[in-house]
């Protein structure tokens, strides 16, 4: 998209006019400094949103070092992304703060902010839901998926990994010898969750079931 050709469609013609120059001179060195790597329109209508809140709303002048301070951009989320989904809120800001990292200078650059999203982190799985768990695992219809869930059951509840890390794990991180099971990449030694269960199946079906 042409930086130069857009024209926020929820803005009044009057705000945009008033902060088009600012917005476009940010989004085109946040883009040169990142390469391209980021959405050119989803950059421009994020700062131009904080632009014209910052400038309309707060009352702010249009300079970078205020515009981007670590208070205006949390100031912002708080204040203007309100109707927003807290996943959409925290992906507004980030962008955000990845902009300021590219046009303010090292002594300016935004600190870190708290995350939005203050929702208590999940409790560690029960004996009881540990022992539902197996037999789900168990009641699969056929023998190629009890091995798969238990493996799955293995490595989530054995070796603590997380979805992310289960979908990239590879063959050669996953190392089996007379001492047990260690997912090397992953964390450096492993407490398995069932040692009997991990060393059988994963010496087995890593190759199956793990992507090279």
């Amino acid at each position: 998209m042409d930086i130069a050709d857009y024209r926020p469609n929820r803005m009044p013609p009057s705000e945009w006019e008033d902060v088009a120059e600012f917005v476009r001179a940010v989004v085109t060195e946040a883009q040169a400094h990142y390469a391209g790597r980021y959405d050119t329109k989803d950059m421009l209508v994020t700062v131009a949103d904080l632009a014209r809140w910052a400038s309309a709303v707060a009352c702010l002048p249009l300079e970078r070092s205020v515009i981007f301070h670590r208070e205006t951009v949390a100031d912002y989320a708080s204040d203007a992304c309100g109707h927003m989904t807290l996943n959409s809120a925290a992906t507004r800001r980030s962008m955000l703060l990845r902009v300021a990292e590219a046009v303010l200078p090292p002594e300016e650059r935004v600190a870190p902010l708290a995350p939005l999203n203050h929702d208590a982190p999940p409790r560690p799985y029960s004996k009881f839901e540990q022992r539902g768990f197996r037999s789900w695992a168990q009641g699969q219809t056929t023998a190629a998926r009890r091995l798969d869930s238990r493996v799955i059951l293995a490595l989530g509840l054995g070796a603590g990994l997380a979805t992310p890390d289960l979908r990239s794990l590879r063959v050669k991180d996953i190392v089996v010898d007379h001492l047990g099971v260690l997912v090397s990449r992953v964390i450096n030694s492993l407490t398995v969750w069932d040692d009997g269960v991990c060393r059988h199946l994963l010496w087995r079906s890593a190759m199956r079931i793990v992507r090279p």
